[in-house]
């Protein structure tokens, strides 16, 4: 709902897989226009390809693509831009335990730059007036916050519209966080 994609639009969806959200903004779109699905794993952008044939989608342009290479390769082009960024997905700790096992501190501590460098490359791809929304499956501050303060320090052509943060123990749900700018 915060990307809010239409028919017709041209989308990114920078870290694309394993391809979910990008098949549900293809049904949004009701497959008119142009999705680019962009990955860095060639095995991942295949089930985006398999899971869209299968549903029917032929919008969906998968495309082996460094997320923070975007905004250089489509430089003002898009209309919408999702940036489900890499995260420590300490959100869904409850579903998927051994995500405490698989992350080192330096690995954390790296997260936010990453997540930073994915959106000012975003944030070159997206037109005038476009939306970019920036979404993590964390609770961590340092990851959703802090990264969405910083990134509007440095692009004051962005304007933040929304927030939202699902907490486990208020929402039901897993912890996520979404941010919603649009370029003025």
């Amino acid at each position: 709902p915060l990307l809010d994609p239409k028919p017709d639009e041209f989308v990114i969806d920078c870290c694309a897989a394993p391809g979910g959200k990008t098949t549900h903004i293809a049904e949004l779109m009701k497959n008119r226009g142009k999705i680019l699905a962009a990955d860095i794993y060639d095995v991942k952008l295949e089930h985006i390809r398999q899971n869209a044939k299968r549903l029917g989608i032929n919008i969906i342009q998968p495309i082996f693509l460094d997320a923070r290479d975007i905004g250089e390769k489509y430089f003002e082009q898009a209309d919408k831009i999702l940036v489900d960024a890499p995260c420590s997905g300490l959100g869904v700790i409850r579903r998927k335990a051994d995500i405490r096992w698989k992350k080192s501190f330096d690995e954390l501590d790296a997260l936010p730059e990453l997540q930073l460098e994915i959106l000012n490359s975003a944030a070159k791809a997206l037109k005038r007036g476009g939306t970019l929304v920036y979404s993590t499956c964390t609770i961590i501050r340092s990851e959703n916050e802090d990264v969405a303060e910083k990134f509007l320090s440095m692009h004051s052509d962005f304007k933040l519209v929304e927030t939202k943060k699902f907490l486990p123990h208020v929402d039901g749900t897993d912890g996520l966080f979404a941010a919603k700018f649009i370029k003025e």
